[in-house]
Parts: structure tokens; sequence; C-alpha cells
């Protein structure tokens, strides 16, 4: 077993380095934000656009933070953007580009930067703080940049949101649809109500305080934590490659889970007998949908 172990731990110990070196070299403020200066800030004049609360924010970008909050009875899209550069130079501000327009009630912002050196060194970003209703919807593709929903409430809302290095965080969101995907960076979903589509090719996925439909949950690399209610409707998944993964649901649903481990264990409480079972597959008594736990490489924990 020692030799099996051994191998494994090299393999997390040289996946987490070669992580810390991208997020290092290629997220806002690390050293891929750094110039030949210190970090300066240039706040651009906010922009108001009068919305019905219905319609849609795409945001697409670069290097990019954006942060979305509801506020009820608003009527308004404020989009408040800051451009971020390191260097002593006005010009490296220049190099960094923010639009934002309107189609209706839909909200289109596009930020873009012109990269001076490798890794974006002598580059830049813009923080985006975005003020609406809570009932607009949100789909964002960024290259480089943490996104944050908070407080919006819309039951037919399908939000997505992609983020190619940056953390994912919902918090107080209510909707029917939830897609995130971060190839580099973390998922936190926090008093979410909708059925979850969430994805880290390395990261760690987690939920608290959520009432989820689950429709499928993935990281190639990082452990999944998920806990509050599940109301699962259909069939789902909850899969990763290394990593632990660990469900915390009580008998909040009739789903049944179908848990597998090639190394590692899974652990499994049975509620009627308040004990748990140990083994490398185990099922539940369920007779609702199906859900499939899977890890290749790291313990299953199933409460």
């Amino acid at each position: 077993m020692r030799r099996v172990i051994v191998p494994v731990l090299v393999v997390l110990l040289v996946l987490e380095l070669a992580v810390a070196g991208i997020i290092v070299f290629t997220t806002p403020g690390g050293l891929g934000g750094l110039g030949f200066g210190p970090e300066r800030r240039q706040a651009l004049p906010a922009q108001t656009f009068n919305v019905d609360g219905n319609g849609t924010i795409v945001a697409t970008g670069d290097v990019s933070n954006i942060e979305i909050v509801g506020q009820p009875g608003a009527t308004t899209v404020t989009v408040q953007a800051t451009k971020v550069v390191n260097g002593y130079s006005d010009d490296a501000f220049q190099r960094v580009n923010f639009q934002a327009s309107q189609n209706g009630n839909d909200i289109t912002i596009n930020t873009t930067v012109q990269k001076a050196f490798l890794f974006n060194l002598g580059g830049g970003r813009v923080d985006l703080t975005i003020t609406a209703p809570p009932t607009m919807v949100a789909n964002i593709r960024h290259d480089v940049g943490n996104i944050n929903l908070t407080n919006l409430d819309y039951s037919s809302a399908r939000h997505n949101l992609r983020s190619s290095v940056g953390e994912i965080k919902l918090s107080q969101v209510k909707a029917e649809r939830v897609e995130v995907k971060s190839d580099v960076g973390s998922v936190n979903l926090n008093n979410v109500t909708a059925t979850v589509w969430a994805e880290s090719n390395v990261g760690r996925i987690e939920s608290h305080s959520s009432t989820l439909n689950i429709e499928r949950v993935h990281s190639d690399t990082g452990s999944i934590d998920l806990s509050g209610t599940l109301q699962q409707t259909t069939g789902g998944s909850v899969d990763t490659n290394i990593g632990s993964i660990t469900l915390d649901f009580g008998n909040s649903s009739n789903a049944r889970i179908d848990a597998t481990t090639n190394l590692g264990n899974v652990k499994m409480r049975q509620i009627e007998q308040g004990s748990y079972s140990e083994g490398k597959h185990l099922t539940s008594n369920g007779n609702g949908s199906t859900i499939t736990v899977r890890s290749d490489i790291g313990s299953i924990t199933i409460n």
C-alpha cells in the first residue's frame, strides 16, 4: 500500500505546485499583473441603464473581476468600472479598454487588455461592480478574473458563468439553472436554490446551505463538498479524478446514491440504523432519481 500512496502524494504535490504557478502568473494581483511600478487605479464614471428587470447582463473580457449585486426594487443597472494597472506611466491605462452598451433590457460589457509583456507583465485589468434588479440574468465569460453573484432571485433565470482562471462565487441566488465553470479556480455556492451544473479542471467545488437539483458536479483535480437540501428531480452525477467527495444532505431527499471509489473508501450513513457502512462501492436505500458519485483517487463520505 505504501508503494501506491507515495506516488499519489507526489502527483498531488506536483499538481498543487503547478496550480500555484498558474495562479501567481496569471490572476489579477499576482506576478502576472506586475509591471515596473506600483499598482494604480483609475475609476471611470459610472454608467446607468434603465431596465424593466427581465434582461441579461452579458460580460466578456480578457482580465477582469466582476461582481453583480441584486437590489430589490431597482429599475436600473449601474456599472462601475475601475482600471487597474502597474507602472508609473499613464500610458498603461490606455492598454485597458472597457465598453458597456444597452439593447432593450440587455446590457453588454466588454473588457480588453493589451498585454505589454509575457504573462501580462505591464498589462492590467478591469474591476467591475454592477448593481441590478434581482431578476436580471448573468451570462459571463472571462479569460482571467473572479466572478461573484449576490442576491439574485428569479425562478426562470439560467445563469451561465465561465472563467479560465479565477474563482466563481454565488451567494443568495435563486434560479432555474446555474451553469458554472472555472478551468483553474474554485467554485463556491452559498444559499443557492437551483439546478446546478458545476465544473472545475483544477479547483475545489463546494456548496453550503443550498437547495440543489444536481445535474453534474465535476472536478478533475479538487475535492467536492456539498451540503444543504437535496431536491433531486432527475438523475445526476458528482465526480472527481483526484480528490475527496462529501455529500451532507441528511434525509432531505429520497434520491438514490450510487458511490464508488477506485483508491480510497466510501463511507455512507444509513439514516434508519444511525450508523455508517464502509466499502469501495455502496448504494443508499432511496427509491428516487439516482445520483452517481465517483472518485478515482479519494475517499467519499455520504451523510
